[in-house]
Formats: C-alpha cells, structure tokens, sequence
C-alpha cells in the first residue's frame, strides 16, 4: 500500500446528487436517479459505455466521480470539472463534492477554500444552504480555540478498512512516530482516518507534516484534536 495515496474508500458513493435540474442531458437523467436511489453497481457497470461516448462531458465526468471508490481519483474527477467546466452546471456540484470530501477527512483550511469559491462563483447554488451545517474552521475560529484545544495531529491516510488502518499505524510506530485511527461516520457508514503525532501548536504540526513529506514522501494535511 502506498502510503501517500489517500483512499477514500466509500464515502463519495455515499452523496448523491441532485436530479432536479433545468439543463439536465436526458441521456444523464436515469443514471441520476440511479445515484439518489444507492444503485451505484448499477450505475457503475453503465459508466464505461458512457464515458467512451462523451469523453468530454462534464455531467459524465462528474458521475464518474460519484461511483470512483478511491479518493485520489474521484477527487480527479470533480477538479477537472471545476478546472475545465466553470460555466457548466455541475460546476457547483463537483465544488461541493470537493469540499465535502476535504471536510470529511479533516481538512478544514483546504474545505474552507472550496466553500469560498463555491459562495464566490456560484452564489445562487443550493449547496450553499447544505454547508450551514457543516461548518468550516476559519483561520479565526482557530486562534480563538487555540488556548482550549487539544493540539493537533497531522492526518496522513483515511481508509475505509480498520484493518488497512491498524496496518499503517503500525508502519508508522516501525519508525518511531506515535499514530492512532479515528473513526467517523459519513452516511452512515464509516471511514477509518490515520492521525499521526500530537503537537501543542499548529506550526509544531506544520513542520512535523513537512518532515512526512521530505522523508516518506507522506501528503499529510494538519487536524485539531
């Protein structure tokens, strides 16, 4: 397993998206409710067809990003719908996914980012409404809890096996760091994150990150305990 690669495991299959749209392709229209109703083998095994069709669509590369159970590559996905279909109206969709996903694992400056943009290019989205509860730690909100936290980790994985997670822990009690899983549930189902350290401060955890990422060459994002 590498141990750079964050797996996302189920958790994107578990948000569907809306079906109700004015601009929807009607070739797209049942492969939505296939999405709402939790029919994602379905889905899946209709995807190949498509894609082969529409290589460029943004609504079919956004469907494959929705059925992609590893998180590097849906997360591929839905940025290359923001990155080459601004104007599109999966547009806004692929934003939420991403902030979600971000949210989701704990990422919260890099969620915050998505959130922004989503509220600065797509101020008429209805997943606007949704983020109400799933509120962002803002850099302030940060310093202001920083005297009462419990310091911070630096996540380097978030699987949705617990055995795939008890493994990388132990990988990385091999060299000597403190790790622990954290599990949360998403959907209703649940994802298995990897915290590795445990810092007084946030520049603490900065340069511990940095070190992962010079020496094990480990993509960690920094959590709040």
């Amino acid at each position: 397993m590498k141990l750079y690669t964050v797996i996302l495991g189920t958790i994107i299959g578990l948000y569907y998206p809306h079906v109700s749209r004015a601009q929807t392709d009607v070739e797209l229209a049942p492969l939505l409710q296939l999405a709402k109703t939790g029919q994602v083998e379905t889905l899946r095994s209709e995807m190949p067809a498509l894609a082969k069709r529409y290589p460029d669509n943004p609504g079919v590369l956004y469907l494959q990003g929705i059925i992609e159970t590893n998180g590097d590559k849906a997360i591929s996905f839905f940025q290359s719908v923001v990155n080459s279909y601004p104007k599109s109206e999966w547009a806004d969709d692929a934003l939420y996914r991403l902030f979600q996903y971000n949210y989701a694992v704990g990422a919260y400056n890099i969620a915050d980012t998505y959130l922004m943009k989503l509220a600065t290019d797509y101020p008429s989205s209805s997943y606007l409404s949704r983020t109400k509860s799933e509120t962002v730690k803002t850099p302030t909100q940060t310093v202001t809890n920083e005297a009462t936290n419990d310091g911070f980790s630096v996540q380097i994985a978030a699987l949705s096996s617990d055995n795939d997670a008890d493994d990388l822990v132990e990988e990385m009690k091999k060299f000597g760091y403190s790790a622990e899983t954290r599990s949360k549930t998403i959907g209703g189902k649940n994802v298995f994150a990897v915290w590795v350290g445990r810092f007084p401060d946030r520049e603490a955890a900065a340069s511990f990150a940095k070190k992962m990422k010079s020496r094990h060459h480990i993509e960690g994002f920094i959590v709040r305990r």
